[in-house]
């Protein structure tokens, strides 16, 4: 299945703009406290034939780079949680530093998709309380729709699914965080600025217009996203090696990262 193209003239980001748009969203996250939590859903019935026990001594591409990428814009109240190391923990008991995360970011491919839809809808059942899920992913990449209208009534599912990389998420955090009031839980000033029509016109999105009430009439899909062509732009993925949750068979967070 081929995804479609943005024209030659429009594949690529301004150079040097992903570092400013790093450095705008550090500088908006420094005065929050903003506790997210990524995790990389996976399905252990996938490990067949040459993958068994490949996944325990690697770590994918995906929860790197994102956590790189969060790290060095300033959320540094960070954890990673891989379930091939804990695949047990909830979104709804996890606590970082005694605090209900306000982001949560799952990245899943197609074939470890049922792990993440778990995933969301446990998220759900913190209420009020419950975190701004971001999807993301090569799963997200092709068939976005299918993280919408996971409970019967259609209302339960992700807030955003992000179908580009890094850049895509830094450009929607530093609208997002320009909403955002002092005080305020990170998913409010979500829905206060989608309602104004604020993440219309940034490549690699897609969610619903509404508020997360019925099934959705139709979904947003702002396009294909553009690439950072440098990728010297990107920050390194030392500082992702310490946010890392450590193997365990519980459904909470240990009070520490595993150690770099």
């Amino acid at each position: 299945m081929e995804l479609p193209k943005r024209p030659k003239d429009d594949r690529f980001t301004v150079p040097g703009k992903y570092r400013e748009l790093e450095q705008s969203v550090r500088q908006k996250a420094a005065s929050q406290d903003i506790p997210a939590l990524i995790v990389y859903a996976f399905d252990h019935r996938t490990s067949l034939g040459p993958f068994v026990m490949v996944q325990n001594w690697m770590i994918p591409g995906a929860p790197r780079a994102l956590a790189s990428a969060m790290y060095a814009a300033g959320f540094h109240k960070l954890r990673v949680v891989m379930q091939q190391w804990t695949p047990n923990v909830r979104p709804s008991q996890a606590r970082i530093d005694g605090q209900v995360p306000q982001l949560l970011l799952i990245s899943s491919m197609q074939i470890h998709s049922a792990r993440a839809y778990e995933l969301i809808r446990d998220a759900w059942t913190l209420g009020d309380e419950r975190p701004l899920i971001i999807a993301g992913g090569a799963k997200a990449i092709y068939e976005p729709w299918d993280f919408f209208g996971l409970s019967e009534d259609g209302s339960v599912g992700a807030d955003v699914v992000c179908t580009g990389e890094e850049y895509v998420l830094m450009e929607f955090l530093d609208r997002l965080l320009d909403y955002k009031l002092p005080g305020e839980h990170i998913r409010a000033a979500f829905e206060r600025a989608r309602e104004q029509g604020v993440f219309n016109d940034i490549p690699g999105l897609v969610f619903r217009p509404d508020p997360p009430r019925g099934h959705p009439e139709y979904l947003v899909d702002t396009g294909v996203q553009r690439l950072v062509q440098d990728l010297d732009e990107f920050p390194l993925p030392f500082d992702a090696l310490s946010l890392f949750e450590p193997p365990h068979k519980r459904t909470t967070l240990s009070p520490e990262p595993i150690p770099v």
